[in-house]
């Protein structure tokens, strides 16, 4: 008899309670100003000004690689470090990207017919799963 497959399950993210609390002790949502989110921004390196979205979002996401390999992998990386126990560096990032994200929904007026296929499915999927 062969194995049983399980349905793959798409992790569902719960925008509402992601946040952080960056080194000047303020709590950043998702849904914080775009002054805050451009200072967030430069603070992990990315420059955001004249750049798309998308090459926002490729920055980032780049970075979160980044520092996932450095911490699985990299011998720079020390658990005890001080800097990466102030803020959650993971979770801060996080929020950027579903910052950007929303930022590129907005852009449409979270109208799923005028935006580009590749918004759109995943406006789709974002719907989907925080609407049930």
């Amino acid at each position: 008899m062969a194995p049983i497959k399980k349905k793959y399950q798409r992790k569902v993210t719960d925008i509402a309670t992601l946040h952080y609390i960056n080194l000047d002790g303020m709590k950043i949502t998702l849904f914080s100003p775009y002054e805050v989110m451009v200072n967030e921004l430069l603070s992990i390196g990315v420059n955001p000004m004249g750049k798309t979205i998308k090459e926002l979002q490729i920055e980032v996401s780049e970075i979160i690689l980044k520092h996932y390999m450095d911490c699985h992998y990299g011998k720079r990386y020390i658990a005890g470090n001080s800097e990466n126990n102030r803020i959650d560096r993971y979770n801060q990032k996080r929020v950027i990207i579903h910052h950007l994200k929303e930022l590129s929904y907005w852009l449409y007026d979270y109208d799923s017919k005028k935006m580009p296929k590749n918004i759109k499915f995943d406006f789709e999927l974002h719907r989907k799963h925080n609407t049930t």
